[in-house]
């Protein structure tokens, strides 16, 4: 079958894969945009930490420390598990079809891998 006849079946395959792709670029856009936000110099979150250890001892310190880095990691992770959860939405959608390998019609013969010789 031709790859013409196979498109023409699946008029939303674009959008489809558009999605998909555009998922993973945001994702590639909005980890470094959050860490900034959580690990700035600026930050609300590095500015507790300062401030714990200034007024508290070193527990306080870690523990602070600890807070942050499990705000920020939760954060990531919950825009990560949203951008795959859509983009496995739209994977269910109907791209099993452009995934699935086509059987070959004749099997292989021979395998030579270079510089075996003869």
């Amino acid at each position: 079958m031709a790859p013409d006849s196979e498109h023409r079946r699946q008029p939303t395959l674009w959008w489809k894969l558009s999605l998909v792709i555009t998922c993973g670029t945001l994702a590639g856009a909005i980890i470094p945009e959050f860490v900034k936000v959580f690990t700035s110099v600026s930050s609300r979150h590095t500015r507790e930490i300062v401030t714990s250890s200034r007024e508290g001892g070193a527990s306080l310190n870690i523990l602070s420390g600890f807070v942050a880095g499990n705000f920020s990691a939760f954060w990531l992770g919950m825009t990560m598990m949203v951008l795959m959860a859509i983009a496995y939405g739209v994977s269910t959608t109907g791209l099993v079809g452009l995934m699935m390998a086509r059987r070959c019609s004749r099997r292989p013969r021979g395998v030579r891998l270079p510089g075996m010789g003869p």
